[in-house]
């Protein structure tokens, strides 16, 4: 059978790779898709979704566990496979995304689908190209898997923008006509999430005030009864008090708050009461549940059972992520199974039986899968994200606190490459992530822990600092965001490289800063700012001109009121015409004197090409033409996709070689 011969080769790279440990991974195997990736198990526990590659895409399969087959469902070449859920044993709802070649949107509308677990049967739930009346192309209309519902496979419940482009519905969706009900007829206007019961009957919306960065959230006793404000809060201040889901008796609901807190905590509250009770669990420092701003991004999960809605622990990503049981079952469960998988984080969930499928990660070890037998006491290797990384052939990422200027912690990373230690004095890169919201996460193959494995492949140390603004690490990081682009941020970003050099990671003659979107935007304003510190900026997508980013007719971000207010609060202006001339990159552009490094990419929805072009002409006029543009098409199908990837990096890395690499020794 073809998933034998699988697990024969995973055991076998396992031997074969550690006689080659010495061997930097390639940017082709960086960029290279995932061979296996998204797992979902059916109800039953016989059946494993999964995405594979498939024409140069991440295509949808089936494993059957117990004849170990494989069956392909899809063959897109120019999109991909997101977002996969089970409905009962048969179906298989999913969503496709067309991204560019390093992953900018290029159509935010994303259809919904059903097939079935044999292929023969598909169903188009939504198809956004149908979609009538849509208006403003920049605004995506979607519809996406919310929950199944008890008693039936037949049917779904899905959450969508369908009839306002701005305010999210719930609908009661059947698989088999495409037929939708929809069941928030009289919704609050704004809400973009909603809360359902343990009978799946929506009672708590969170709607956000067009225009501004003040959330409400709404609660009704019943489903015919109406909605009432239970509580707002502002993104940009302490006060926030998010809702999660009801507890078993329909009555109570779990909460994220850090109302009289330095972080978010998860609490009981009564919403007829309006009153927080007792807490259910906090951190000493980390955001619970939701992060201050009342995102996803919280740096401790609530592990709540997707079928009963029981609470079953709590997840925090710290420098490690660290599991806390709720109960002493669990507990003994996961010290059985963190024997058997030492050096992972380890996560499980039960197939059938004693059968469990297994997925472990570390910041050395991409995602590797398994079959835990419980009774029996034997682990089984079944297959790996991408083994030909295994084992050993990454750099270890090690996590560190800067401490910034003014005294504030921020949690971060630094790479350095195999076989080098601190005090070696590496040429280094600062790499910024793309936004405050998508710092790394220790064991996840991320866009940024990618790009710092490829640099430190090359021999670059890499230092991936946290900075100020970032959700989920409590009030005073979050809040002292506000105000602070183009200012403090940068100065956390330059408190970076001082600390590489200060511990002996970085020769202070030798460093450079990267990054996309925002990363681009902190690398060009750090050229400017801190000439003598960085050697020159690498900037993929950049943002260079906030007034046309938030005005433009081809930015996302200009289509939403609540994203434009977000903004401005971020730079401290009242509005779009009030944001200083200097905190856009394309302002300061006499004053870069710096070898800069350019990446376009056409059909960025967040950050059009525009900006790059924008910054290439003010660059151009004051003198300091960039060293190289690189131009990146709207997506290419198959192959081709993978190699504007290589070729993109192979081009970074050449610039980064000549200003602070081997050839600059030279």
């Amino acid at each position: 059978m073809l998933l034998r011969i699988v697990i024969a080769l995973f055991a076998a790279m396992l031997v074969g790779a550690s006689h080659a440990q010495s061997a930097a991974p390639t940017i082709e195997e960086i960029v290279r898709l995932p061979d296996y990736s998204q797992p979902a198990t059916s109800r039953n526990g016989l059946s494993l979704a999964i995405r594979i590659p498939v024409n140069g895409r991440l295509n949808l399969a089936v494993i059957e566990l117990e004849t170990l087959t494989r069956r392909t469902l899809t063959d897109y070449s120019d999109r991909d496979v997101v977002d996969i859920d089970w409905v009962g044993n048969e179906r298989i709802v999913y969503r496709t995304s067309r991204e560019n070649d390093v992953g900018a949107t290029v159509d935010r509308s994303t259809p919904l689908l059903m097939v079935s677990r044999d292929g023969k049967q598909r169903v188009t739930l939504f198809d956004p190209q149908a979609q009538a009346g849509s208006g403003d192309r920049r605004v995506a209309r979607s519809l996406s898997f919310r929950r199944t519902l008890p008693g039936t496979d037949d049917e779904i419940l899905a959450n969508g923008n369908l009839r306002d482009p701005l305010s999210y519905d719930i609908y009661r969706v059947n698989l088999i006509t495409g037929q939708r009900t929809r069941l928030t007829e009289a919704r609050p206007e704004g809400t973009y999430r909603y809360v359902l019961d343990r009978e799946r009957v929506p009672r708590v919306a969170v709607a956000s005030l067009k225009g501004t960065t003040t959330r409400v959230v709404y609660f009704r006793a019943t489903d015919k009864a109406q909605w009432e404000e239970m509580a707002r809060y502002d993104r940009t201040r302490p006060g926030t008090i998010e809702p999660m889901s009801f507890t078993a008796n329909n009555r109570l609901l779990r909460v994220a708050t850090n109302i009289g807190r330095d972080n978010m905590a998860v609490y009981q509250y009564d919403p007829i009461a309006r009153k927080l009770l007792e807490p259910v669990f906090a951190h000493t420092q980390l955001d619970m549940g939701a992060d201050a701003g009342g995102g996803r991004d919280a740096a401790g999960d609530v592990d709540v059972d997707g079928g009963t809605d029981e609470l079953l622990g709590h997840i925090l990503r710290a420098d490690k992520p660290q599991r806390v049981s709720a109960t002493e079952d669990d507990r003994r469960f996961y010290r059985m199974l963190d024997r058997m998988l030492p050096d992972t984080f380890n996560s499980a969930s039960r197939l059938r039986g004693n059968l469990y499928f297994v997925s472990a990660r570390s910041n050395q070890w991409p995602t590797s899968f398994h079959l835990l037998d419980e009774g029996k006491g034997t682990l089984e290797d079944l297959i790996a994200s991408r083994p030909w990384l295994l084992p050993d052939r990454l750099a270890s990422v090690q996590p560190f606190v800067l401490k910034a200027r003014d005294g504030l912690e921020l949690p971060s990373y630094y790479v350095l490459p195999k076989g080098r230690k601190v005090g070696d004095k590496l040429p280094t890169v600062v790499h910024i992530q793309s936004s405050s919201n998508a710092r790394p996460t220790w064991g996840a193959f991320s866009a940024s822990l990618g790009e710092a494995q490829m640099l430190a492949a090359q021999g670059y140390a890499v230092v991936l600092p946290g900075f100020r603004g970032t959700p989920g690490l409590g009030n005073r990081v979050y809040y002292a965001g506000f105000g602070a682009l183009g200012r403090a941020t940068l100065n956390d970003h330059e408190d970076a490289a001082r600390w590489a050099v200060q511990a002996g990671v970085a020769d202070p003659a030798r460093i450079c800063i990267s990054g996309a979107e925002y990363g681009g935007y902190a690398a060009l304003m750090a050229v400017a700012r801190f000439p003598t510190t960085f050697k020159c900026a690498a900037a993929r997508a950049p943002i260079t001109d906030l007034p046309l980013l938030l005005t433009s007719p081809q930015s996302a971000y200009a289509a939403y009121p609540t994203s434009v207010a977000f903004w401005l609060a971020l730079t401290g202006a009242k509005s779009i015409d009030a944001i200083p001339a200097e905190l856009s990159p394309a302002n300061l552009a006499a004053s870069i004197k710096q070898p800069v490094f350019l990446t376009a990419e056409a059909g960025n929805a967040w950050v059009p090409a525009e900006q790059t072009a924008r910054m290439v002409e003010a660059l151009t006029k004051a003198g300091s033409a960039p060293r190289a543009v690189f131009q990146l098409p709207v997506a290419a199908p198959g192959a081709a996709r993978q190699q504007q990837q290589i070729d993109s990096y192979a081009a970074q890395l050449k610039f980064l070689d000549e200003q602070i690499g081997a050839r600059a020794a030279r």
